[in-house]
């Protein structure tokens, strides 16, 4: 037949018939166990068998599907797992970006601020001013993750946005209970600071949920960057005095974020059209570039009198 269709019943939802084209391809090893995973891997996220079946099996078409592109072994080959994070005869929208946004990065880690955070003689008063401002952005940060959570096509993604937000402000309590406690920092909005947040704010009042997704992202995937590259380079040992902040954004659990979050941008750029892909890479290059500011500005701003116990 040119189309299979499975069918499922459970208490509370009848029967649901789900229905796909045949894919003619001997590149089936491992559908099995890759199906009984996935569903209980987006089960975990969704909470809702139907949606998760949905979801499954539209991922799990796609991977036969395109199978072949692998090129592996011989005879019947495995599935492509990884189908829906790469476009088809092209990188993946993320991969793009990444790649295009090198310099960036490397700017970066040549911070003067970076390589003092890195090596732990980075001076106490431009590491406070960093984490005051840092505290006043994730304010602002939380306020537009709600609104992709808001503006989320499913319900997975509303849920992994609404999560992201209330940490923003779980992180912000936190800075103020521990480091910022009792010490004298600049607390107004530092130029910089505004700037990211109007950004921000500006596409999340006017652009599409792909654009929204796109600015949103380096914050998360630079930062996981930053985390791992300098923990590699001289580790965060208990004795480092900023090793605390070092491990949070090398720990696993954060880079499991942002693996969901640059996955969530790619389906996003597959659902935009050639122009909206644009305007998410104005929107991912420009919040980049502030990430970057974001970090020199503490050496730049800071000021010995500013900081006090």
């Amino acid at each position: 037949p040119d189309a299979l269709v499975d069918a499922a019943a459970g208490p509370g939802h009848g029967v649901l018939e789900l229905s796909a084209p045949r894919v003619d391809t001997e590149n089936t090893h491992g559908t099995g166990c890759s199906l009984s995973a996935a569903l209980a891997t987006v089960q975990a996220r969704t909470l809702d068998w139907p949606e998760t079946l949905r979801q499954v099996k539209s991922w799990l078409t796609g991977a036969l599907e395109r199978s072949g592109e692998l090129g592996v072994g011989r005879g019947h080959g495995p599935i492509h797992h990884f189908h829906h994070l790469q476009p088809a005869g092209a990188p993946a929208f993320s991969e793009q970006l990444w790649q295009g946004t090198a310099a960036v990065r490397e700017a970066i880690m040549e911070l003067p601020f970076i390589r003092g955070l890195s090596a732990g003689t980075l001076a106490e008063e431009h590491f406070g001013y960093y984490l005051a401002q840092d505290a006043r952005y994730l304010n602002g940060y939380s306020r537009v993750l709600a609104r992709a959570s808001a503006l989320a096509p499913t319900e997975a993604e509303q849920l992994f946005w609404a999560k992201g937000a209330h940490q923003c402000l779980e992180v912000e309590a936190e800075l103020h209970r521990s480091w910022l406690a009792g010490r004298r920092v600049p607390g107004e909005l530092g130029p910089v600071t505004k700037q990211y947040v109007d950004h921000l704010q500006a596409i999340a009042g006017t652009g599409s949920y792909g654009e929204l997704v796109a600015a949103v992202v380096p914050c998360y995937w630079l930062y996981a960057h930053v985390g791992e590259q300098l923990t590699s380079r001289h580790g965060a040992a208990g004795d480092h005095p900023y090793g605390a902040w070092l491990r949070t954004y090398a720990d696993e659990g954060f880079a499991e974020a942002t693996r969901q979050a640059v996955a969530i941008m790619d389906r996003a750029a597959a659902a935009e059209t050639a122009a909206g892909r644009l305007r998410m890479r104005a929107a991912f290059e420009q919040s980049c570039r502030y990430e970057l500011d974001f970090f020199d500005a503490a050496r730049v701003h800071a000021s010995p009198r500013s900081v006090g116990t």
